[in-house]
């Protein structure tokens, strides 16, 4: 059954949306990467103070002229039609039926004519007409589709062979795209590192709908630039594929607040083939929650990716959403660094766990969670440092350090040595810990044993890494 717009607008399309603002624009080209130790090292000597964002997107007209086919599975009915209406004037401003497709072999409809655009990002979505291509069957069900054109690749070649641009496009740069539907579906592709593997282990996807019920994960063959920045080059992630209905929608194609498929409950799950044990996740569980299309200002773009990193509200974009974890979240764990007065583990969530941090001697703690880390896991509203106090711990520190943007990540890694510093200089214990363990506690500790402990390789953060490697098997950090 098709889901219908009002009736008193059946005949114009989608009623009148707000109108997105003219971003336009080309993804900024990503400047050089550096090294996260280097950039902390030169923070010591101030070179890099004042630094300044820059805004996500750009208020300005694109350069570029994006030709774009769309291609959408769909087995439709004797004499239906379809045709896809969107917030562009070349797909009728939601008012006019003027994009209509034709039904090629395997029940693949592709558009009649090419799409020819300077906005990198719009809002879509397909309906089935009748004869004559007048009369409105419905409009497929769901949340609004959107396309972002500057993460999609550049086809070196069109189906519709040459453009001959005219007008405001003549003699611009083209760019070629394709995006492939599903009528009232997406695919989901969630991802996970878990670096210390052993011989046997699998990982799979465990969620609280039907359709996510112990989905095998893989590995690619080749490495990927997968969370460049957190991880580097050349990564080996988890993956699977999942296919979502996209059922739940407002009566205007608009995000559902009360829907159940609009947020989604899930975890990872570890099991070894020879051994056949079973690790979940800790809890609370990852959620991921699809987000109104009309907010949508073009993030991905301007970032350059069409990952989702460790977030959980994500935009359904290209017919994707590309969910990427970040880490395994194990069991509870912590070591001691030799000839250091420095504990380094993942969250506590429990008075026990905090208890167990007590009695391996730690006095104090540094917490560089991120605020939103905190309320993916519940522990928002102080519920963290509660647990410390209610322990006798005697100085807590929150130092927030995120690693989404490279150049921040290695100012906030700086700062939080210092803090590290501070707390160490004052005679305590220190309990050091990020969200998982793995990669921003173990970056800080690398960063801080070389520039204020002078550990004997201290020239050498590689070196010094190795040596908190041998001692803590789950580092694994970004430098």
């Amino acid at each position: 059954m098709y889901g219908l717009r009002k009736e008193s607008e059946v005949k114009l399309g989608s009623p009148a949306r707000q109108e997105l603002p003219n971003f336009g624009g080309e993804a900024g080209s990503a400047a050089p990467k550096k090294a996260v130790a280097a950039d902390a090292r030169r923070m010591r000597m101030g070179q890099l103070a004042g630094h300044e964002h820059e805004a996500l997107v750009k208020n300005v007209d694109s350069k570029m002229a994006y030709h774009v086919n769309l291609k959408m599975y769909y087995e439709t009915k004797m004499k239906e039609s379809i045709c896809v209406c969107g917030s562009i004037p070349e797909l009728g401003n939601w008012k006019e039926f003027k994009c209509h497709m034709k039904w090629t072999e395997g029940h693949i409809w592709v558009t009649e004519e090419p799409i020819v655009t300077d906005k990198y990002f719009f809002t879509y979505k397909y309906l089935a007409l009748g004869d004559n291509r007048t009369t409105l069957i419905g409009w497929e069900r769901g949340v609004d589709r959107i396309a972002d054109l500057e993460v999609l690749p550049n086809l070196e070649f069109s189906e519709y062979g040459q453009l001959n641009l005219q007008g405001k496009y003549k003699g611009r740069e083209v760019k070629n795209v394709e995006i492939n539907d599903d009528w009232e579906n997406f695919i989901v592709k969630f991802s996970v590192s878990h670096p210390v593997d052993e011989s046997g282990d699998q990982l799979s996807l465990e969620g609280n709908v039907s359709f996510l019920k112990n989905i095998s994960m893989a590995r690619p063959t080749l490495g990927k630039d997968w969370m460049p920045i957190k991880y580097g080059k050349g990564q080996y992630p988890w993956e699977c594929e999942v296919l979502f209905p996209n059922e739940d929608g407002s009566n205007h194609g608009q995000w559902k607040e009360s829907s159940e498929m609009n947020k989604i409950e899930y975890s990872f799950v570890k099991k070894n083939a020879y051994t056949n044990i079973n690790q979940k996740e800790r809890e609370p569980k990852r959620t991921f929650q699809i987000q109104d299309p009309s907010r949508y200002r073009g993030q991905l773009g301007a970032q350059g990716t069409d990952l989702w990193s460790n977030t959980d509200k994500v935009f359904m974009v290209n017919g994707f959403v590309q969910k990427a974890d970040g880490n395994f979240i194990g069991p509870f764990f912590f070591k001691t660094i030799s000839n250091s007065n420095i504990t380094i583990g993942s969250f506590p969530m429990t008075a026990q766990d905090v208890e167990m941090i007590k009695a391996a001697g730690c006095t104090a703690v540094l917490d560089i969670m991120t605020p939103s880390q905190h309320k993916q896991r519940g522990l928002e509203n102080n519920k963290l440092e509660m647990l410390y106090r209610d322990a006798g711990l005697q100085l807590i520190k929150h130092q927030e350090v995120d690693d989404v943007d490279e150049e921040e990540y290695a100012l906030q890694v700086f700062q939080a040595a210092l803090v590290l510093d501070e707390i160490v200089g004052k005679g305590h214990n220190v309990y050091l810990h990020c969200a998982k363990g793995i990669s921003r506690g173990p970056t800080l500790l690398v960063i801080y044993m070389a520039l204020f402990l002078r550990h004997p390789q201290w020239y050498s953060h590689d070196d010094i890494a190795a040596d908190i490697k041998d001692q803590y098997a789950l580092s694994d950090p970004n430098m």
